[in-house]
């Protein structure tokens, strides 16, 4: 009798652990399971947070009657750009190279929310002029490749310590773009992290120019929101409607 209600007593207890056993486990699944609940349903909200916010930062995309002209005779060009980045101010003379010129900061602009900075050009005579490749990359002057079409190639003369890829000497072929007039550009467009820099160079009677529009990325900076592809669409668009709007004035 004493060996039978040994081994009961061995049976019951070991019932009871088997049950607390199961209990602790199934509590660790539906707690697991809860956890994963909650974070989806935190990412789904994170994601549709971003998605509104992301719908309430668009570039517009200027009609022809959104854009203003920079003219000037005495340095040989002018330019298209969207009236919505302020007034063009030239520092310098103005009438002769060396000249530089700037729109106002563009910083949290509804319109334009992925753009920072402003749209600046600077002209200098053909033998002061150069120009750098990228952030940290090597920097350029112009060399005469072919004198009937006053075609380009771009010499490097200096080398940033960071540039591991270019040497003094070396020679680059730009893309050339040819404006709505026919004026040649020379696209020396650059990533610089996530944003972008479009920027070109060009010849005119008074020396080279390099204009440039205001960086574009993310709205905020690094790490902010990112533009979508219609963005990026108006942000071409953009490009292209001012690099097809230079004209040379001879």
């Amino acid at each position: 009798m004493s060996a039978i209600h040994s081994s009961h007593t061995r049976q019951s207890g070991f019932s009871v652990f088997l049950v607390l056993g199961i209990v602790v486990v199934v509590a660790i699944i539906g707690v697991s399971l809860l956890v994963s609940s909650l974070r989806k349903q935190a990412d789904t909200a994170t994601r549709q947070e971003q998605k509104a916010t992301q719908n309430t930062h668009t570039t517009k995309t200027p009609s022809p009657n959104d854009y203003a002209t920079y003219s000037s005779a005495a340095l040989g060009f002018s330019f298209a750009y969207p009236k919505a980045w302020g007034a063009l101010t030239v520092t310098g003379d103005g009438s002769m190279a060396p000249a530089v010129g700037s729109t106002t900061e563009l910083k949290n602009n509804t319109d334009f929310p992925f753009h920072q900075g402003a749209l600046t050009f600077s002209i200098n005579t053909r033998s002061n002029y150069s120009i750098t490749g990228q952030k940290h990359g090597a920097t350029y002057v112009p060399v005469l490749k072919n004198t009937t079409y006053n075609n380009y190639v771009w010499k490097v003369v200096a080398v940033d310590p960071a540039d591991i890829t270019d040497k003094i000497g070396d020679l680059y072929s730009a893309t050339l773009i040819t404006s709505a007039t026919g004026a040649q550009l020379y696209d020396f467009n650059y990533n610089d992290g996530q944003a972008n820099i479009k920027r070109w160079a060009f010849e005119t009677k008074a020396g080279f120019v390099t204009l440039a529009m205001p960086a574009y990325g993310p709205a905020g900076g690094p790490g902010g929101i990112i533009p979508s592809a219609a963005d990026d669409a108006a942000q071409q668009a953009i490009a292209n409607t001012i690099a097809k709007s230079i004209q040379l004035i001879y």
